[in-house]
């Protein structure tokens, strides 16, 4: 049994690609919160993901006769969610917040949306830090829409409506998130928490801002609302 080396190694490019600009948002929390050591390292994974991952895949692209096979995708698959962890946990690293180890274990337990934690003391990270272990879990959460709707329109052989059906899941899904978030706001969350909590709830991984209990679940409301989006998110 043969691989297309060359498909598969233009998706890692376009992996990657994407992974930087997904690196954004983070680092705009950076600036907004004045953190600057992150923002140095959200910015630096950033450029260094999207210039590499923009060469990569045009270095990679594939004739016009290729095609996407399944057994590419088993390949495809797990590469992905190795490659985004090991990228994932740079911003970690490069910060100085979490040591490399720790920020590995962070990093997969994002990504696959599982939830496990080795961080004893939660507020004691930056608030970028905290938005992005979050963040992670929402893009692991809607990792197989994410890879349909970017990945897999670069190949022609592709059924246009596998595309077409995951643009609307992934549209739903943000939509479900950014109804989450503003019904959170209104239990009074401010605008940070409620992305946050709102990124872990619709993902159903868990990650919270706060270790303490009466913080974030205090409210009968905040209570159902988690349990409304997790079960929406199931």
């Amino acid at each position: 049994m043969s691989f297309n080396i060359k498909i598969i190694n233009r998706i890692a490019g376009l992996l990657v690609f994407f992974f930087g600009l997904a690196l954004l948002p983070a680092a705009l929390i950076a600036a907004v919160y004045g953190e600057y050591a992150q923002l140095r390292a959200f910015s630096a994974t950033s450029l260094a993901c999207t210039v590499a991952g923009f060469f990569f895949a045009k270095a990679f692209r594939p004739v016009e006769s290729a095609s996407l096979k399944l057994r590419d995708g088993f390949i495809a698959a797990p590469m992905s969610l190795l490659l985004v962890s090991v990228l994932g946990m740079l911003p970690y690293v490069l910060s100085g917040e979490i040591p490399a180890a720790d920020a590995f274990f962070e990093s997969v337990s994002g990504f696959s949306t599982t939830g496990a934690t080795v961080l004893a003391n939660v507020e004691i990270h930056s608030k970028s830090i905290l938005f992005w272990r979050s963040f992670t879990q929402w893009l692991g959460g809607a990792g197989i829409i994410i890879f349909t709707v970017a990945l897999l329109p670069a190949f022609e052989k592709i059924a246009p409506v596998i595309p077409n059906a995951a643009r609307v899941l992934f549209v739903l899904y943000a939509g479900i998130t950014a109804m989450e978030a503003c019904l959170l706001a209104m239990g009074g969350f401010s605008f940070y928490d409620a992305a946050v909590c709102a990124f872990s709830t619709v993902s159903t991984g868990g990650f919270s801002p706060s270790g303490s209990y009466s913080q974030l679940f205090g409210s009968g409301y905040v209570c159902f609302v988690f349990a409304l989006f997790m079960t929406v998110g199931g």
